[in-house]
């Protein structure tokens, strides 16, 4: 474990890794610039905090149960909160020797604006692009929950109090897809109601 700033750590081994064609376009978009370098000093896990929220891309290859890739960032733009599947972060040196930490990761497009007044949002999972941004960006760790039925939609938990408590009401073909469903717990009977329907809930605790 090592610290990369104030309370977030890189976990396990740095790796070097040499950008392909989309990747290098999402840094050059970031930058606003060509990239010096198409060799940048990777790693695939985050520690943010002591108490542990855990980021781990989806390059970990070793993370076969669940889903620990999603994120919510807040851009340093007018689009306010967005979220993202962090592929790797990474590392690059700056001409005048500073250390920038960097995230490659597939953008959730949100259906409507953020709102802050609930914890379960719906994003748009299909042509996901690359994008670069920074790691301080990076404001916590979500859910993403996806079905295979309706891969161009999916949805967003974020945690409250180190768990999140899901009541979904889902189109009957989206529930029937429910088994497919990773990191959500069923947790009471789903029930069809009048407007065709399933409301379901589930707990999913932040380990």
């Amino acid at each position: 474990m090592l610290e990369i700033s104030k309370n977030v750590y890189a976990l396990g081994a740095f790796y070097n890794r040499t950008l392909g064609a989309e990747e290098y376009a999402a840094f050059q978009r970031y930058l606003g610039l060509a990239p010096r370098t198409v060799v940048v000093r990777a790693f695939n896990r985050l520690q943010i905090g002591l108490s542990g929220c855990y980021v781990y891309g989806l390059d970990y290859k070793r993370m076969l149960k669940r889903n620990c890739a999603a994120v919510k960032y807040l851009p340093q733009h007018p689009n306010g909160v967005q979220f993202a599947l962090v592929q790797y972060f990474f590392q690059v040196s700056t001409n005048a020797g500073d250390v920038l930490n960097l995230v490659m990761a597939k953008t959730l497009t949100l259906q409507r604006d953020y709102d802050d007044t609930t914890h379960i949002h719906v994003v748009e999972s299909h042509h996901q692009e690359l994008i670069t941004f920074p790691l301080r960006d990076v404001c916590c760790n979500c859910i993403f929950i996806s079905f295979t039925d309706n891969p161009e939609r999916g949805y967003i938990c974020e945690f409250i109090s180190g768990f999140v408590r899901l009541i979904l009401r889902l189109p009957f073909n989206d529930a029937m897809a429910l088994k497919k469903v990773t990191l959500c717990q069923v947790t009471s009977k789903p029930k069809i109601e009048p407007n065709n329907t399933l409301k379901f809930s589930g707990l999913v605790h932040l380990t």
